[in-house]
Parts: structure tokens; C-alpha cells; sequence
């Protein structure tokens, strides 16, 4: 599976209205909740773990779990 360039989009999407919704104007409350119920950090962390979920999933369907588990350690360590 390739890089999904809409849901990067649409990721971006949400880190811009986050970003609007905690400025003080008065935009910032037409914008708090823009897809219904679903706030765009709900929105965002959503399709965070949606794509983490993707790009590993193949890592363990072609090398095995232990293998994803230890590629998620080193993403973890190497961006702390």
C-alpha cells in the first residue's frame, strides 16, 4: 500500500483547525467541532493511529510481529 496523500491532507486539515480553534477570535468557535461530532483532535489522533495501523500491519504481514514491534520501539526511541 502507497502513501495516502488525502488522508496526509486531511490530517493537515485538522492540525490547522486545532490551531484556529485554540486562538482567541471569534472564527474560532465555528470551527470547533467541523465534522459533526468529531472534534479535529479526535479527528486528528484518528487517522494518526489509522495510518501507524497501516504502515505496520504490512510490516508484520511481510516480516512478522516481532519484527513490527521492534520497528514501532525504534520509531519510538529515534523521535524521542
Amino acid at each position: 500500500m502507497g502513501r495516502q496523500t488525502e488522508l496526509d491532507w486531511l490530517r493537515g486539515l485538522m492540525l490547522v483547525l486545532m490551531t484556529i480553534t485554540h486562538l482567541p477570535t471569534w472564527f474560532s468557535s465555528h470551527v470547533g467541532q467541523p465534522f459533526g461530532f468529531v472534534s479535529a483532535a479526535e479527528g486528528f489522533v484518528f487517522l494518526s493511529a489509522y495510518l501507524v495501523g497501516s504502515v505496520y500491519t504490512g510490516t508484520a504481514r511481510r516480516h512478522g510481529y516481532a519484527a513490527m514491534r521492534h520497528a514501532m520501539r525504534e520509531r519510538l526511541h529515534t523521535e524521542a
